[in-house]
């Protein structure tokens, strides 16, 4: 249970409102609900951003944003070592073996080729194509647990998503 509550999977209660089912397995609930509220605040060109951990597919992230009633894009897209692995991983893993996800991570040098040379700014523009040159290296929550066991450097990808109204 401690490793649980450090997590951010351990940090959501059952919700009362309607989350479509897709998000809740993914553990974007609040990413959702943070999307729906947002609507009602936002200015006519104003937009909400949002940063996500993207262990999902981005295509995932985009109709999480399209469902909550807004025009997604990727702003930004980068990538991090997973931090705190040994908690994080296995309760993916754990999670996911529960029939949650499932959940992508990619070894560190995978990660670090992607991205060499791509200015922050840009990368939006081809996170598209990052997603797909990744895809080989893709290991799901249980591979990367058993990657990190075995003392790979695990890491994922990052979205910054901007959501906006039509």
């Amino acid at each position: 249970q401690a490793t649980r509550e450090r997590t951010s999977s351990g940090h959501v209660p059952p919700r009362t409102e309607a989350v479509p089912d897709y998000v809740n397995r993914q553990f974007l609930t609040l990413h959702y609900l943070a999307l729906k509220q947002a609507r009602a605040y936002l200015a006519p060109r104003g937009s909400v951003l949002s940063m996500l951990g993207a262990r999902v597919p981005l295509a995932t992230i985009k109709d999480m944003a399209r469902h909550a009633g807004l025009r997604p894009e990727i702003f930004v897209y980068t990538w991090k070592t997973q931090a705190v692995p040994d908690a994080m991983l296995q309760e993916h893993a754990q999670r996911q073996r529960e029939g949650y996800g499932p959940f992508y991570f990619y070894p560190k040098a995978p990660l670090a080729q992607a991205f060499a040379g791509l200015k922050l700014e840009d990368s939006h523009a081809h996170a598209a194509e990052i997603e797909a040159r990744l895809l080989p290296h893709r290991l799901d929550a249980t591979a990367a647990w058993e990657a990190h066991q075995r003392g790979e450097i695990i890491g994922h990808t990052v979205a910054v998503l901007r959501a906006h109204l039509d």
